[in-house]
């Protein structure tokens, strides 16, 4: 998820946001091959191995390996129902007479029958979920007779089970507590025939008379999220990579320019990533607008990112000029940049956004201050260039040279952190609501950018493409990535400045 207020959509650019965006060039990476890709593997497969094939040993584990839903959408009364099918599967030593669900609350499930040690099950969960009118992760929006369903985090979902105890994180509005592994979905959902849904994981749509169902696979995924409108529509490319990415626009006048500059820069982002850190693993991305409110910029899913569209009285009411004055491009690029980096960083490897929120946060945050700006690709050029022509005196956060952001980002470094400590691996409740930003999304752009001075960019990204395919489709801890760093030669005193141990 990407934070900031309103005056982020403002052409003057406070220096804090100087100090804290991107910088420096790309490194040099070449082409990465993922021998560990296993993303046609069913999901209880990957679960149940290692790399090896063996059943892990340490961690033994309560699956949900396979939902099979069958919903439907009431745009009248504002209700979605239906029932969800799981397919339990235990690998522990523990017998379960009931299960924790996360979604859209923390809820456990009596058990018709005890689920034995190394057994397996099927549960069938009522769906009835009412939405409120309101921008936000599980909302819907109405202009007239348009509306806009967002459904994240509300769909019922197995809560993480681990050494004995169940994840009892609620997700709250400032960040996430969606903790799981991969599993295969399977979505009925019904909805009238006008409404076009969007989903994680590949859509197949019949109708019939005045009502439609789409049919849902999504493959290997940790969560999924649903956004369905009647007036939404998708634009298309296929990348060199090989990935369908679909950026769905809401229909609004005058938005042309702001349309093709999120699909170009969720194209480049998509493309650096895959060479910086691994291959993406899923053949789609969509790129879906919606409204989250006023201090979120996106929110990211499994093979969906939501970007929230600017805080506009009223969009139908746009000049004929289009929306330019309201945001500026640079910025709209780089919020596109961070939310796609989430794919890499708890879509693909997974790790606990409410323990350790910046294995997610703050390695999309460098990516979207450090990695994509200063790649300097065509996305992020043309639209600093685009800026510059609108407000001759803007700041971008990109820095205009090399040399300008690293003294910058020294300079932020040295009043911000100074020398430290400047822990940000806490986990959100330890964070004073003032404080979570700073120290998780910007301190983990800190540490990152650090790093890679200290151990030269070669050295930092072949640590990351191995921490990407060490834990592919898996997940990970704080432990685990900072082992790595060790190994890789990272100095005690620069880990001790950021990770508490």
């Amino acid at each position: 998820m990407k934070h900031f207020s309103k005056k982020h959509f403002i052409v003057i650019i406070s220096a804090v946001i100087i100090f804290t965006a991107a910088i420096f060039a790309a490194a040099k990476t070449g082409i990465f091959s993922q021998d560990s890709d296993r993303s046609d593997q069913p999901a209880a497969e990957k679960n149940a191995a290692d790399d090896s094939g063996n059943a892990p040993s340490g961690d033994q584990r309560l699956l949900a390996e396979h939902y099979d839903m069958k919903l439907k959408l009431d745009t009248e009364k504002n209700v979605l129902s239906g029932t969800v099918t799981i397919d339990l599967n235990n690998q522990t030593e523990d017998t379960f007479t009931k299960i924790c669900l996360k979604n859209p609350s923390i809820s456990f499930l009596e058990l018709k029958e005890p689920l034995a040690p190394r057994s397996k099950t099927q549960v069938q969960v009522p769906c009835n979920l009412k939405f409120s009118k309101k921008a936000g992760r599980f909302g819907y929006h109405k202009e007239g007779r348009r509306k806009t369903y967002q459904l994240g985090f509300c769909l019922p979902a197995l809560s993480m089970y681990k050494q004995g105890e169940w994840d009892t994180h609620p997700n709250r509005p400032d960040s996430e507590a969606n903790f799981s592994r991969v599993s295969d979905y399977d979505i009925e959902l019904e909805t009238p025939a006008d409404y076009t849904v969007v989903a994680s994981g590949t859509e197949d749509r019949s109708v019939q008379g005045d009502r439609a169902v789409t049919r849902i696979s999504a493959r290997s995924m940790r969560d999924i999220a649903i956004v369905a409108s009647n007036y939404i529509a998708p634009e298309t490319i296929q990348t060199e990579d090989g990935v369908s990415i679909r950026c769905w626009n809401l229909d609004y006048k005058g938005m042309d320019e702001y349309n093709q500059f999120t699909l170009d820069a969720a194209r480049d982002s998509l493309h650096l990533y895959s060479e910086t850190f691994g291959k993406y693993p899923y053949e789609e991305l969509d790129v879906v607008q919606g409204f989250l409110g006023d201090d979120v910029g996106g929110m990211e899913y499994p093979g969906l990112v939501m970007i929230s569209l600017p805080d506009v009285r009223d969009l139908r009411e746009l000049p004929h000029d289009g929306i330019h004055k309201y945001i500026d491009y640079s910025r709209l690029c780089c919020v596109v940049a961070h939310e796609v980096a989430h794919q890499w960083f708890c879509v693909t490897v997974g790790s606990d956004p409410f323990q350790e929120p910046w294995l997610d946060e703050g390695l999309s945050k460098y990516c979207e201050d450090v990695l994509y700006p200063q790649s300097r690709m065509d996305s992020i050029k043309k639209a600093m260039e685009a800026d510059k022509k609108s407000y001759p005196d803007h700041i971008f956060p990109a820095g205009s040279d090399k040399k300008e952001f690293q003294n910058d980002m020294n300079m932020a470094i040295e009043q911000i952190v100074g020398k430290g400590p400047y822990y940000i691996n806490k986990p959100v409740s330890e964070y004073e609501e003032d404080d979570y930003s700073s120290y998780v999304y910007d301190g983990g752009t800190y540490f990152l950018y650090e790093l890679e001075q200290a151990l030269g960019s070669d050295t930092f990204y072949s640590m990351m493409r191995e921490y990407y395919q060490k834990f592919y489709l898996k997940e990970a801890t704080g432990q685990d990535l900072v082992a790595l760093m060790k190994q890789y030669g990272a100095p005690d005193s620069l880990i001790e400045r950021y990770i508490e141990s």
